[in-house]
């Protein structure tokens, strides 16, 4: 059997009311700190520079007529790179041959590896392994081996942390309003932040702290050193990702610190690079972002040959991240991004049809076949009409 058709699409979402929130949510009204900051132009909103343009959705067909679904983020860009270049990859292919169509698509984008086409590969990895399961008839975490747990373990990132209890997280991350460029100030702020989150959860509570990229060597020594009464879990990607010498570096200078990045890393290569000179504890690559569930089984085992933990981006956001942390050992938990207001149910925080949301904290994605999507035909249109 063969692939005959590949498509990019947009998905009509749910049109039901979102109910009124008690306050408005740490998302709306929280500062990012990021390497733009020293750009004072864009100091105070990171919309207007990032790129903002929601998911294209990948269909794939096999020649029976089966479907596989998935998503990628960025949807203008990545749409284009599936559209032009990709789509001639895949069509004609075994549909349940997922790791020559990866490894085709990495091969055939050497001169065009980055962030967009990581996401697209993503994208079409996450379609394929849909695919496969549904050809099969059994649910992706099944294929990947089977359950390796019960469930998910699951931390919530949100500075709403009254909220995130109230849902019954005991685990939490929270972000940070500031860069290198806020010097003392940024500082002071920052053990501010965590003496307050102390007082909401306790003082066993695991908290963890993302700057997301936002620092530069010597502040991310300073601020190791500045919050380590807060016993915080990890120190979060506090570097750009392509500083290799930078992590490395702060790994000697920080050895008291639990430190984790991964997110915006590509390709399985990349994490060895992290995990053979051990610059950090904790990997965290995104399925939506790092090559999809192909690249994040390979990045899995280089953690357990290396000693280290995974922890998955956004990896109860996604039915491809639940799939892959409910069956893969080295992962010891994933995060769930909770953006909507206060007293806002859960169910409006994440969407996607058929996936399964934290309850208490833990998730186990469903035994429907391949990612266990809920779409039907009427609610898919071409992505460019």
């Amino acid at each position: 059997m063969k692939i005959s058709k590949i498509e990019t699409l947009r998905l009509k979402e749910s049109d039901e009311p979102v109910p009124a929130g008690s306050r408005e949510s740490w998302d709306t009204i929280t500062r990012r700190g990021s390497q733009m900051d020293r750009y004072k132009t864009w100091y105070q909103e990171k919309s207007d520079w990032a790129a903002q343009s929601g998911n294209v959705w990948i269909s794939i067909t096999a020649e029976d007529g089966t479907r596989g679904l998935g998503f990628a983020p960025n949807a203008d860009v990545t749409a284009t790179i599936i559209e032009t270049h990709l789509s001639k990859l895949v069509l004609e292919r075994d549909p349940l041959s997922t790791e020559a169509i990866s490894d085709i698509m990495w091969r055939a984008s050497a001169g065009l590896i980055g962030g967009s086409t990581a996401r697209a590969i993503s994208g079409i990895d996450a379609a394929l392994w849909d695919l496969k399961g549904n050809l099969l008839q059994e649910p992706v975490y099944k294929l990947l081996g089977g359950p390796a747990r019960d469930y998910v373990k699951c931390y919530a990132t949100s500075d709403d942390l009254d909220w995130s209890q109230e849902l019954g997280f005991q685990r939490f991350k929270m972000s940070c309003p500031w860069s290198a460029e806020d010097g003392e100030q940024g500082l002071q702020a920052m053990e501010q932040k965590f003496t307050n989150a102390r007082t909401i959860v306790g003082g066993q509570a695991d908290i963890a702290f993302n700057p997301v990229m936002s620092f530069d060597l010597e502040y991310a020594v300073k601020v190791a050193e500045r919050l380590r009464p807060f016993n915080l879990r990890w120190l979060e990607e506090m570097l750009p990702p392509e500083d290799y010498e930078g992590h490395a570096e702060l790994r000697k200078r920080a050895p008291y610190a639990v430190l984790a990045t991964g997110e915006d890393h590509h390709r399985a290569n990349q994490f060895m690079r992290l995990a053979s000179r051990r610059m950090v504890d904790i990997l965290q690559p995104d399925v939506q972002w790092c090559g999809g569930i192909t690249e994040l089984v390979k990045i899995c085992h280089i953690a357990e040959a290396t000693g280290l933990r995974v922890n998955p981006h956004f990896g109860a956001n996604t039915p491809m991240g639940l799939h892959a942390c409910l069956a893969l050992p080295a992962i010891e938990g994933a995060e769930y991004w909770l953006g909507t207001a206060p007293g806002i149910p859960i169910r409006f925080n994440n969407k996607i049809p058929g996936h399964v949301n934290p309850k208490n904290g833990i998730a186990a994605p469903p035994d429907r076949p391949g990612l266990g999507f809920e779409i039907e035909d009427d609610q898919l249109t071409p992505y460019f009409q």
